[in-house]
């Protein structure tokens, strides 16, 4: 997965978002044992988004 190709016209408020609710992600799939988000969480993060 490529997350920049898919946020090259962004805002930095954007990927603020994008990178908040892919650690949300991360948290719901590993619980708070954590320790790093994947390409699943940013997949995840960016289908949560609504369409601009």
């Amino acid at each position: 997965m490529d997350v920049a190709r898919q946020t090259a016209r962004f805002t930095g408020a954007d990927l603020e978002d994008v990178v908040r609710r892919a650690g949300l992600n991360a948290i719901r799939r590993a619980g708070g044992s954590v320790q790093s988000v994947n390409a699943g969480d940013f997949a995840g993060a960016l289908e949560d988004r609504a369409p601009r």
